[in-house]
């Protein structure tokens, strides 16, 4: 039998330190944070303080949230992530419950196609959706569809199918986390 082993390291001795991380009596001990905080405030601070000042006194001020085209756009936001948080969690949900409650063949090969999009840079996935559904793409030439009318991602239902189908992994990890902990029924 091998008799453990342990190294030993002679103590070092603690020096009492400052709140700041000085010795004590180090003149510098109190300011040691002053020049971290200066370049804080001037890097981080100076521009956001432009951005307040000319979003309430600027040439468009306050009144430009009024605007009906303003308005119109943060509704067109709200809707699109609602739409697509709801096709995410259908499709994302609908997967894991596939791939968690179910005895079918190769259900792990499916949890790992379903986490796919999360692997892909959203620069890449947007590219590729926009290639495969352009009236020009594979899709529409495999379809038979070529020439006949808009790319349809460019609809309201487009944009929520696909930013569905990118933040499905989420809701899947979500879901199947929540599907295998139910104990199995006897």
């Amino acid at each position: 039998m091998i008799p453990a082993f342990r190294l030993r390291f002679p103590a070092r001795p603690r020096l009492p330190l400052t709140e700041a991380g000085g010795p004590p009596g180090d003149p510098r001990a109190g300011r040691a944070g002053l020049p971290a905080v200066a370049a804080a405030l001037l890097l981080a601070g100076l521009p956001l303080g432009f951005i307040a000042v000319e979003a309430v006194a600027g040439r468009l001020g306050l009144g430009l949230l009024g605007d009906g085209r303003v308005l119109q756009a943060g509704l067109n936001t709200l809707v699109t992530a609602l739409a697509s948080t709801v096709a995410a969690l259908v499709l994302g949900g609908g997967a894991a419950l596939l791939a968690g409650l179910t005895d079918l063949p190769g259900r792990r090969g499916f949890a790992a196609l379903a986490l796919l999009p999360m692997l892909i840079p959203s620069q890449i996935a947007a590219l590729a959706w926009g290639r495969a559904f352009d009236p020009a793409g594979p899709l529409a030439r495999v379809l038979g569809l070529g020439g006949f009318g808009p790319n349809p991602l460019e609809s309201a239902w487009g944009v929520w199918l696909v930013m569905g189908v990118e933040h499905m992994p989420i809701a899947f990890l979500a879901v199947i986390g929540a599907v295998t902990r139910i104990p199995a029924e006897p």
